[in-house]
């Protein structure tokens, strides 16, 4: 027996006999969920199913020109500042890197995460105990043709000894230890936020 959703049957044309429910009480009624549309109609009614605490099984049909969003977990560990190489923007890209969040630990953050998204796997680099990366800043390499053959610049506070510095990584190989370490004057704050500009683009002051 097929039940519609309200909406659906009027915008669908079904008879006006047509079993229909509402989209709240239709997770509820029913053994299966059709969903024909793209990914926000799915999403919504996973959404409305999980919370009707009822475990339904839903079957897609896409409509959407899209295809259906899926998301995957990759790493476990809390991550926050993502950023990519800026040549691969408002593209499809295989690399991602995000900075370590360690609540309660001596050092908010913690290392810096290199994600491949094309094989499901994670790299990071490791400051060592109360030292941590903050926002990965991404940093192409003036002769680099891969994807990954980038500069990453992060600056990293040093909770045993409240000074911080920049640090300089290798994208390409984000666990070996860092190109360069430059000590700054004072501590950088918590949320620090930056971006890199060529010479070519702002020459220098």
């Amino acid at each position: 027996q097929v039940v519609f959703e309200t909406d659906t049957a009027l915008l669908a044309g079904a008879k006006a006999d047509a079993l229909t429910l509402s989209r709240e009480r239709l997770p509820t009624e029913v053994d299966l969920v059709v969903v024909m549309g793209g990914d926000g109609t799915l999403l919504s009614m996973a959404t409305r199913t999980a919370q009707s605490g009822h475990d339904v099984p839903i079957l897609g049909v896409n409509f959407g020109s899209l295809g259906f969003l899926t998301e995957t977990r990759i790493d476990d560990r809390p991550q926050e500042f993502p950023r990519h190489n800026p040549k691969v923007g408002l593209q499809q890209h295989r690399y991602g890197y995000t900075s370590e969040v360690s609540p309660g630990a001596a050092n908010l953050h913690g290392a810096i995460i290199k994600i491949d998204v094309d094989q499901g796997t994670t790299e990071a680099h490791e400051f060592g105990h109360g030292r941590g990366g903050a926002e990965p800043v991404v940093v192409p390499k003036a002769d680099g043709t891969a994807e990954d053959d980038c500069w990453i610049l992060t600056v990293v506070y040093d909770a045993t000894t409240e000074t911080s510095e920049l640090c300089v990584l290798d994208a390409a190989d984000i666990s070996a230890p860092e190109v360069a370490r430059i000590q700054l004057p004072q501590r950088v704050p918590y949320g620090f936020h930056g971006n890199w500009v060529n010479d070519s683009s702002v020459p220098p002051a």
